[in-house]
This record gives structure tokens, C-alpha cells and sequence, in this order.
């Protein structure tokens, strides 16, 4: 790696050129960018994380340099280990600073938003970003009212939104993604990339989720998803940002008012070979339906028939069985629920899931929770799940990951529910197995 030594001497040794920086962090990305993940790290450890750091923070005017800074920051961040050095560097207040100085600038924004997806992997990253009210980070504002007054320095960027009463207020990175959102309306990829941005940023808990459905994230990633249907990533990504704001209750019903699940519904219609998309959006669904309300009107809508759709398409992919289950499970709300996604077939697209992926706990796991749910809410599920060999199934999950906690507890469940019809088959004298 005598090349990747050389690099990184001429981003030190040449800090004034902002055309040597450009090329050299081009190399740094283009080096950790192949296939082999020991690369990336072998640089972080001869300071390129520090070295891109440096010549974004010495050319904060050139666009050029921080879409490519962002890029290298992308390309070093294939392991936790290279995030952690990476955020120890300063890179996320860099990403951010970039954000700011071009807000305008489509590419820039899209380069960074991917940056911060990256970065998100980052517990340290998530706060550093976030931060209590982005107070004592780099500060974003890609308005077009900005504080004439800012700080480019090693300490970081302060930018400022002017409120109603005039004074200005810091934000953090959760208001730069969506205000960016909202500024290149016109761009795929700032659109992509920001609805991958804020499902990342959506990781690091339910106050950032209340925070940015107060920010209209579900609005802004909504409109990006009606805009763009033909856009794998931003289906794909916007599906996976509609889940995760979906898992705080409050969420849950605004979010199907602003139209959040027929957008899921629709990016399942429009690419159902997409394993990816397909399962965000089968987790999309399974948060949304944990509402009474909610289940009725995504039945109504068709949820049951793309979940098996899906899950019969992709039956080879464990996440898609996975999350199918999971959204059957949460759709089995009643008995009228229970019965029209049995018409819909998910009885059959459970069962056959517990055979493919017998290997798997997490799809046993939910398909147990699926088969307790349809059959606690209808007797005439439970003949049907009865027949088709439930009860089998069911046991052998049990015994096959008899350690797994999720699996016992949703397996006694199922087997509690399909029992009582089990008895009550007996005394008709029907042998359903």
C-alpha cells in the first residue's frame, strides 16, 4: 500500500491546492472502495480519515472538494471501527459544514446526506449529529435567509434559521436532510439520499422520531415517494424512513392520514422484484398496523395481498419472510381482519415461509406470532391452519430453536390458540393432521 502512503502525504503536503485535494481524496475513494474491506482500514490507520477532515475543513468554498471529501468519508465507512475513527476525526461536522456553505448545490447535498447514512452506523455519530438541538454541532441552514455571520474553523460551522420573532436558532442534522429535501425537489438523488439519511437518523430513538414528524419528514419523504415511483431507492428508502418513523404509537395514525401507507402499498406494486424495497416495506407495514385503525384501512387498501405477493415472490429471501410475517401479525387485528387475509392467502404464505426457512429463529419466530394471532381472532382460521399442518409446524420451530426466547414464548402461543380448535375438530370427529 506504498500508493495509499503517497496519497495521503500529497493531501498534507500540498493543503493550499484544492486540485491536488480533490485527486488525492478521488484515490483515497477509489482505493477504499474495493472489494476487499481490510483496505479501508489499513488507510484509517495511515490517517486518511484525518487527512480528507483536513482538506474539507482547508477549502470549505470549494464544492468540489467537500462532494468528494463527503465521497472518501463514504468509501473509508465500511466498518464500524473505520466510523468510529471517522467521527473522532471530525468528519460528521465537516458533512454538515458542507451542507451549509452549499446549500444550492444539489450534488453536495446528496453527497452528504449519503455521508450521514454512513455516519448514522455511529451511536457516537447519531448524538454528535443530532445533538441537543444541534446546539454543539455544526450547525445547518440551507434557507435562503442565512446569519451572515459563521465560523469555519476547527471548532465548527454555526449556521442559523431565522424564527418568526427574527432572532436566529442552531439545528442539527435532522433539519439540514429535510430542508435539503426541500430545496432540490427536482433531484433524485439529494432525494434518495435524504430519505436513506432520515431512516438513519431514525435509529437513534423515539425523540428524534417526535422531532422530525413535528419537522413534516412524513410529508417531505411521502411527496419524494409520489414524485419519483419509478426510483428504486427512493421507494426503497422512503418505505424504510415510514417504518421507522412508524414505531413510535403517536406516529402512527398521522402518518397513514398523510398518506404513508398507500405510498408503501404503491412502491410494493410498482417493484415486486426488488427483495430490498420489498422487505422495508413489508416492516413499513407491520409498524403502521399496530392500531386498530390502521389495520382496517390497510387491508382495505390491499396490504394482505401485496404481503403475499411479496413473500411468494421472494420466498428464497429470509428479511421478506421475515417482515411478511411480522406484517401479517399485526394485521390480524380482528376476526374480520383474520378472515379476509386468510381469503388473501397469508395463512399459506406463513406455512410455507416455516418450511423454506425452518433454519431461520427470526422467521419462526414471527410466522409462530403470525399463526397465534390469525388463530386467536377466528375459529374458521383455525381449521384452515389446522389442515394445512400448523400445528406441526409450530412444534418443530419449538424444537428446533428450543433456545430462542421469541420463538418458545410466540410457539406456546399459537399452539394455545390452534389447541382449542384442535379440541373442539376432535369432537366432531374431524382428523385435521
Amino acid at each position: 500500500l506504498g500508493s495509499n502512503a503517497t496519497t495521503g502525504q500529497l493531501v498534507g503536503l500540498h493543503p493550499k491546492s484544492p486540485d491536488v485535494q480533490i485527486w488525492a481524496c478521488s484515490a483515497l475513494k477509489y482505493l477504499a472502495s474495493g472489494s476487499e474491506h481490510s483496505i479501508a482500514a489499513r488507510l484509517i490507520e495511515q490517517s486518511a480519515g484525518e487527512k480528507v477532515v483536513q482538506a474539507m475543513r482547508g477549502h470549505p468554498d470549494n464544492p468540489c472538494v467537500q462532494r468528494v471529501g463527503c465521497e472518501t468519508i463514504v468509501a473509508l465507512g465500511n466498518t464500524a471501527g473505520n466510523i468510529s475513527n471517522l467521527v473522532d476525526c471530525g468528519a460528521h461536522k465537516r458533512v454538515l459544514s458542507a451542507m451549509y456553505v452549499h446549500f444550492a448545490d444539489a450534488e453536495t447535498q446528496a453527497r452528504a446526506c449519503e455521508a450521514i447514512r454512513v455516519l448514522c452506523c455511529s451511536k457516537e455519530a447519531q448524538h454528535q449529529l443530532l445533538g441537543p438541538g444541534g446546539s454543539d454541532q455544526v450547525a445547518l441552514a440551507m434557507a435562503p435567509f442565512l446569519d451572515d455571520e459563521y465560523d469555519c474553523g476547527a471548532t465548527g460551522t454555526f449556521a442559523r434559521t431565522r424564527t418568526s420573532k427574527g432572532a436566529f436558532v442552531p439545528c442539527g442534522a435532522d433539519k439540514a436532510v429535510l430542508l435539503a429535501m426541500d430545496n432540490h425537489r427536482n433531484s433524485e438523488d439529494v432525494q434518495a439520499w435524504a430519505c436513506a439519511a432520515v431512516s438513519s437518523l431514525l435509529s437513534s430513538g423515539t425523540a428524534v422520531s417526535k422531532s422530525m414528524m413535528r419537522l413534516n419528514a412524513s410529508c417531505k419523504v411521502v411527496q419524494a415517494m409520489q414524485e419519483y415511483p419509478k426510483s428504486v431507492q427512493i421507494q426503497k428508502h422512503g418505505c424504510a424512513a415510514i417504518g421507522a418513523l412508524a414505531i413510535n404509537g403517536e406516529n402512527k395514525s398521522l402518518l397513514i392520514s398523510r398518506g404513508a401507507g398507500k405510498a408503501v402499498l404503491s412502491a410494493m406494486a410498482n417493484h415486486e422484484q426488488c427483495a430490498g424495497l420489498q422487505a422495508f416495506a413489508c416492516a413499513a407495514i407491520r409498524a403502521l398496523a399496530i392500531n386498530s385503525t390502521n389495520c382496517a384501512a390497510l387491508i382495505r387498501q390491499g396490504a394482505g395481498r401485496r404481503v403475499v405477493k411479496a413473500m411468494s415472490i421472494h420466498h428464497d429471501r429470509g428479511p421478506v419472510q421475515m417482515h411478511g410475517c411480522g406484517a401479517i401479525s399485526a394485521l390480524a387485528d380482528n376476526s374480520n381482519n383474520s378472515l379476509m387475509l386468510a381469503h388473501d392467502g397469508c395463512d399459506n404464505a406463513v406455512l410455507r415461509a416455516m418450511s423454506t426457512h425452518h433454519c431461520s429463529a427470526h422467521v419462526q419466530a414471527q410466522a409462530c406470532a403470525a399463526v397465534w394471532r390469525l388463530a386467536a381472532k377466528s375459529e374458521e382460521c383455525v381449521v384452515k391452519l389446522l389442515w394445512r399442518g400448523a400445528w406441526q409446524k409450530v412444534e418443530q420451530a419449538m424444537s428446533a430453536h428450543r433456545r430462542d426466547e421469541l420463538v418458545r414464548r410466540f410457539g406456546q402461543g399459537a399452539i394455545g390458540s390452534l389447541g382449542v380448535g384442535r379440541s373442539h375438530l376432535r369432537a366432531l370427529k374431524v382428523k385435521s393432521w
